[in-house]
């Protein structure tokens, strides 16, 4: 007879996801995206693709329990892995442990006996990653979770509850349960009772900023009480993105686990403030959206406060809701067109636009059985009191056609045609404004479109106001396949250039994407030279590698300030400094800085710059980071200028915060 030691392999865990969507964390606004994997069968192996590249592959052999472990997000794809014993059957047992990017993780582990999983486990919260390092802990019993079960954050529970141990995996009693999408930056609960698996009664939804802040409740509202898990009476939900920079709630009622009558969207920029209507509307008794609503933007968080005005008819927008978008705040609270609708509420005659009540002056087009037609004056999509931009041309069957005129200060700055064929698509040559033009920010683009997409070179240009020619500062050449895509040598603008942060970077594009050496300059007024400033390497996939100086992202004349140090696989890793400067004439010099770990937190002692760090105002704080957690005594320092030394001020002392 063979024993089961004999017959032992030794392997790693697959971690196979039921289907090819998982979600993508998206750095630039903090948020994550439903991306499409594919797996790729090859012999014994399951490759994961990702964009046409390989991300990970996985044996096929000895896959006995498939749903065991499914992957949330891409991190986990490339990073996590479980490794332990198989024998008879290839049933795990043992003890199985986790491991990730290659380092195994401390703690996380369990037992298996004949296949299932038995005592003591602590496991990875459903969405771990890079930003959300949260653990579970409890007991297993036959595969089925019983009893009491923890959720560990930052070395502090954070939440749980119990487990019945008769009924499998069946959550009973007192429950704090993590959103999905817990993370450093969605730091929401979910408070409340469980009868027989579902939740019954009062629910409380909580929120803080970071681990300094206790918990306070922003939402909640009552389940039925009879146990089917639906909603009724009012609630205040919260946004399904909702996090520190995207702080949007929801309050209406509910029937039977459907929304009905008035919702409306609120939002405020900080914990400390009240929240503020911004949208919302109406739900018929199927929980469907009809009449007149604004939408916030999927995308929409405090750097982009972006609605979408219109109207719903059984759930689906009219053709013209995206008519209207709001594309800032000065607009959802001052901008309105008044005019006639007919049957099925169909625009018809002249519609005018207002301004903070008052009429904008030839600001008017006309509708006919709901489509525009002929001649529109419209405003500028980010027109607000710093952009007054108008867009002038023709409309036919709600279609742009021909000559459209951009009109800034009664003077024509740009514009283009538009095909009499193709839908709103652009043609020949065309000189664009940027999307966030305005006074101190005249930036126009010059070139060619072929079917819709820029070919060719581009030109791009800018001018400090009015008085002064459009110059070129930049551009580069479009793919003349057509495709849209950036190619070869490229001058491009900071996303935040104005007259007051002159920045623009140089390098080289393939197929769209930035790669080798990129330089950042700089200049202050108009009539200077550029000078550089900053920079690094890209790799092929338009990732940043190796050494780099970065700019504050608020940097400008009055905060010179830039971060110099290393970048693996677009991560900050290793010492950082922060150098800054009074103005282009000096020197940069240390002023604060510290060490990210592999995985781009901060650790150990650091010297950060206040947000709002300028010359008017030099204050910095010196203290120690835990995994990205400040801890313990943090100084706050001021000075005038450079030539005094700093003067400690204030001390404060950070300690985690530990749930009763």
């Amino acid at each position: 007879m063979i024993s089961q030691s004999q017959n032992k392999k030794f392997c790693i865990e697959p971690i196979i996801p039921t289907d090819n969507e998982v979600y993508k964390w998206a750095l630039i606004n903090h948020r994550f995206q439903k991306v499409k994997i594919q797996e790729r069968i090859d012999q014994n192996q399951i490759v994961y693709l990702f964009e046409g590249r390989t991300l990970r592959s996985l044996s096929r052999q000895n896959q006995p329990d498939y749903n065991d472990k499914i992957f949330y997000n891409l991190e986990q794809i490339m990073k996590l892995e479980w490794k332990g014993e198989q024998g008879t059957n290839n049933k795990k047992f043992g003890k199985w442990k986790a491991f990730w990017n290659q380092r195994r993780l401390q703690n996380v582990e369990g037992y298996y006996e004949n296949g299932s999983k038995i005592g003591l486990w602590n496991e990875l919260f459903k969405n771990y990653f890079s930003q959300a390092k949260v653990f579970e802990t409890g007991q297993y019993q036959n595969n089925y979770r019983v009893g009491k079960w923890k959720y560990i954050y930052k070395k502090a529970e954070i939440g749980g509850g119990k487990y019945s141990n008769e009924m499998h995996n069946m959550k009973i009693g007192q429950w704090i349960e993590l959103d999905d999408e817990f993370r450093n930056q969605k730091q929401v609960i979910y408070n409340g009772e469980y009868n027989c698996g579902n939740k019954v009664g009062s629910w409380d939804i909580c929120f803080r900023q970071d681990e300094i802040n206790k918990f306070t409740i922003i939402g909640g509202g009552q389940y039925d009480e009879k146990g089917n898990g639906l909603k009724n009476g009012l609630w205040i939900d919260l946004d399904e993105e909702f996090n520190c920079i995207k702080q949007v709630i929801m309050t209406g009622n509910y029937e039977n686990g459907k929304k009905t009558g008035r919702w409306n969207i609120k939002y405020r920029l900080e914990i400390n403030q009240s929240f503020s209507k911004i949208g919302g509307g109406q739900y018929n008794q199927e929980g469907i959206k009809i009449g007149r609503w604004i939408d916030l933007d999927e995308g929409f968080y405090f750097e982009k406060q972006v609605t979408y005005n219109g109207e719903y008819q059984n759930g689906i927008k009219v053709p013209d809701y995206n008519d209207k978008i709001f594309y800032n705040l000065e607009q959802i609270m001052k901008l309105e067109w008044k005019g006639e609708q007919g049957t099925n509420n169909k625009k018809f005659g002249k519609w005018k636009a207002f301004w903070n009540q008052r009429r904008l002056q030839n600001v008017e087009g006309y509708y006919e059985n709901g489509s525009k037609i002929g001649l529109w004056n419209e405003l500028f999509k980010n027109y607000f009191s710093q952009a007054k931009v108008f867009e002038t041309g023709q409309y036919q069957n709600n279609y742009r056609v021909g000559k459209w005129k951009y009109i800034y200060k009664k003077a024509e700055i740009g514009g283009g045609k538009y095909s009499n064929e193709m839908h709103n698509m652009k043609i020949g040559q065309w000189i664009e404004l940027d999307d966030e033009f305005r006074n101190q920010k005249q930036v126009i683009y010059n070139g060619e479109y072929n079917c819709g997409n820029k070919v060719g070179s581009w030109d791009i240009c800018f001018r400090q106001d009015e008085i002064n020619k459009f110059t070129i500062i930049g551009g580069g050449q479009y793919d003349e396949k057509g495709n849209g895509l950036k190619n070869g040598l490229w001058i491009d603008l900071d996303e935040e250039f104005n007259c007051i942060k002159q920045v623009i970077m140089t390098g080289n594009y393939e197929n769209g994407k930035k790669t080798g050496r990129w330089n950042i300059k700089y200049r202050l007024e108009i009539n200077q030279s550029f000078s550089k400033i900053g920079g690094g390497q890209y790799n092929q996939e338009g990732i940043k590698i190796g050494r780099w100086i970065d700019l504050d992202e608020g940097f400008y004349f009055e905060k010179q300030v830039t971060y110099n140090g290393e970048y693996q696989n677009g991560i900050k890793v290793g010492s950082w400094v922060i150098n800054f400067r009074k103005d282009q004439n000096d020197e940069f010099k240390q002023i604060g800085g510290g060490e990210y770990n592999q995985e781009g937190i901060k650790i150990g002692q650091w010297v950060d710059l206040d947000n709002r760090f300028n010359i008017e105002k030099q204050v910095i704080y010196k203290g120690n980071y835990q995994n990205g957690v400040k801890v313990g005594p943090w100084v706050i320092n001021f000075r005038k200028d450079q030539k005094v030394e700093f003067k400690q001020i204030i001390l404060k002392w950070y300690q985690n915060w530990k749930m009763d």
